[in-house]
């Protein structure tokens, strides 16, 4: 049986597409933890402000997420990035 993080593996070697890849690993993080819901925020660059950009979500609608905005992270936040 392959685990989850064998599947997020497998995605990331098997494909150069950032969408697609996004979505395995969304996918496989919300079925591993048993969430309801998940979101993948990436980190814009420097010189777009450094805020955080909502990359996909599952279990969510654009309302909920909204209210979760997080721009910019906090200096802790962005060095965990």
């Amino acid at each position: 049986i392959r685990t989850g993080f064998q599947r997020v593996g497998e995605a990331l070697s098997a494909s150069l597409d950032l969408t697609e890849t996004l979505r395995v690993i969304l996918q496989q993080s919300v079925e591993m933890t048993h969430a309801t819901a998940g979101a993948v925020y990436l980190l814009a660059d420097a010189h777009e402000g450094g805020s955080l950009r909502l990359a996909g979500m599952r279990g969510l609608d654009r309302r909920s997420v909204r209210r979760f905005r997080l721009s910019p992270p906090s200096p802790l936040a962005k060095r965990a990035l």
